[in-house]
């Protein structure tokens, strides 16, 4: 849930950002590209801790959206360069000729765009999911033990030197990481079979 939610804000706050910053030029565009890949060079402990404060006035501090929103924090700077990637290399004549064929932006975006789009999609929230699985740090210090992922629940076998049952929960890991990049696929596909119907 922690890693859908991240998924979640990274694709409505940073999609748009990647396409700003990969069609726009204007003064002042590196400093907002130094504050995308802030998150990157700031230790997590740091940002952490700033941002905990904040959340404890807002009431978010041991919820899952608290923890979701810091995931969404961490992985943003993978997911717009992975878009922005991928806008550079669009051309705008699909933009325009969808325009001149009558759809609206959200037809534009679901149509054309994001089909095109795929790789780069893919790739930024498959960066979304595993990162934000791995979390531990941020994830005990936002949800004070009390949201339970897989880290969270790895850590004191691993630790304690109980192989077997940190073992276990590796594999469930990395099976759930498996299952949230397939399912990305299988959505995105179903998307696009029936964009392709509505088209024919």
């Amino acid at each position: 849930l922690v890693a859908i939610i991240a998924m979640g804000i990274n694709f409505v706050i940073g999609t748009p950002l990647a396409a700003f910053m990969a069609r726009e030029n204007f003064k002042g565009k590196y400093i907002i590209e130094f504050l995308i890949i802030l998150p990157l060079i700031v230790p997590a402990m740091v940002s952490t801790m700033g941002l905990q404060f904040a959340f404890i006035k807002l009431g978010l501090i041991e919820t899952i959206l608290g923890v979701g929103i810091v995931h969404s924090v961490t992985t943003m700077p993978y997911y717009v360069k992975s878009m922005r990637a991928g806008y550079l290399t669009l051309s705008k004549d699909y933009i325009n000729m969808g325009k001149i064929l009558g759809a609206n932006s959200l037809e534009i975006f679901f149509k054309i765009t994001l089909p095109i789009l795929t790789p780069s999609f893919l790739v930024g929230m498959s960066l979304v999911i595993i990162i934000s699985l791995a979390q531990y740090l941020v994830t005990f210090i936002i949800g004070g033990g009390k949201v339970m992922t897989l880290p969270i629940l790895m850590m004191p076998y691993l630790s304690n030197g109980d192989i077997g049952s940190g073992t276990v929960y590796s594999v469930i890991y990395v099976l759930f990481t498996y299952f949230l990049v397939f399912l990305i696929g299988k959505i995105l596909k179903i998307i696009y079979r029936k964009s392709d119907r509505n088209n024919d």
